[in-house]
């Protein structure tokens, strides 16, 4: 999510969270092109309101990651700026003053159109995590994971075999800065392991140095 408006940004992740999604947001283009590099996301909820060329957004979010959803939100009365907003690439666009509801419904259509409910069940080797029931399975036996066990696996399996940086992984599942000195990853990396692989085994989730963590089939 780029949204420049902090206390909206606040609201968003707050809902869009409690209705399922794991979310990451910044505050600038720069470091959004960078997470889109780096990171798989399903869509991108674009603020067009964030610097002059806001209406040229969704086509440098499609440049670096063409085959995710786009919402744009726009303060713009004018349908003329809609349209330049559609045509440049984004899949929907809502007007602020947004209703969450209606954005969250948005998002549900969007979806449905791309088909992620397919993706609704995550799945690496013997490792199924279904993103709707908020469940996880390794070799059909039930884990329980806390709240930010789940996310942080959640976001690994999206990714599978992908390394993610620790800095990626505090701002996605715990929407801590770059600046953020805490082991909160490196903790929450061992709670999963003992949960994850060393009861079943062998190891999915794997130690990338220099970088960060991966969860990848064996």
């Amino acid at each position: 999510m780029i949204e420049g408006d902090e206390s909206l940004a606040g609201l968003l992740r707050q809902i869009l969270e409690a209705e399922g999604h794991a979310i990451h947001d910044e505050r600038d283009l720069a470091a959004a092109k960078r997470a889109m590099a780096e990171v798989e996301y399903e869509v991108v909820i674009i603020d067009t309101d964030l610097e002059d060329r806001g209406f040229d957004l969704p086509r440098l979010a499609r440049a670096v990651r063409p085959f995710g959803g786009v919402v744009a939100l726009t303060s713009s009365r004018q349908t003329s700026d809609r349209i330049a907003v559609l045509d440049a690439g984004a899949d929907d666009c809502l007007m602020k003053p947004i209703s969450v509801q209606e954005l969250c419904a948005r998002l549900r259509a969007l979806g449905r159109r791309l088909g992620h409910p397919a993706r609704a069940v995550l799945r690496v080797a013997d490792l199924q995590l279904d993103r709707l029931e908020r469940r996880v399975k390794r070799r059909g036996r039930a884990i329980e994971l806390t709240p930010k066990e789940f996310a942080l696996l959640e976001f690994l399996m999206c990714n599978p075999g992908a390394p993610l940086p620790r800095a990626a992984i505090l701002q996605h599942v715990w929407n801590f800065g770059l600046e953020a000195n805490t082991n909160l990853v490196d903790v929450y990396i061992n709670y999963l392991r003992k949960k994850i692989d060393d009861t079943f085994g062998p190891k999915l989730i794997q130690t990338v140095r220099g970088v960060g963590y991966q969860v990848a089939g064996v």
